[in-house]
């Protein structure tokens, strides 16, 4: 949300991974304190802020919003392709072939 606002953005490598957006270019990422704290003071540079702010918010737009999410569906739709279904989860009660082994 913050990349979005056109906001600088420092992440842990975990945090990032799920995104699309580069390291240094669209958000900074720090995985230990004291270079998370250098990243945040670098990003509080307004100039320097206001470009990553700028790059992450292009990032979000072509990545993430609504109109790219379509592209990308109607690109899998004129392949021929269809989302996989999420799979079912396991059952945790017993089903009826318990019921009536414990009816005899």
């Amino acid at each position: 949300e913050a990349m979005a606002m056109e906001r600088p953005v420092v992440a842990t490598s975990a945090a990032a991974a799920a995104l699309t957006a580069r390291p240094g270019i669209d958000l900074e990422v720090a995985d230990d304190a004291a270079a998370f704290a250098a990243k945040v003071l670098a990003v509080m540079d307004p100039a320097a802020g206001d470009r990553m702010g700028q790059r992450a918010r292009a990032r979000i737009l072509a990545d993430y919003a609504w109109a790219s999410r379509f592209a990308r569906l109607d690109e899998l739709i004129a392949r021929g392709e269809t989302p996989r279904p999420a799979p079912t989860p396991a059952s945790t009660s017993p089903g009826p072939e318990a019921a009536a082994v414990s009816a005899r």
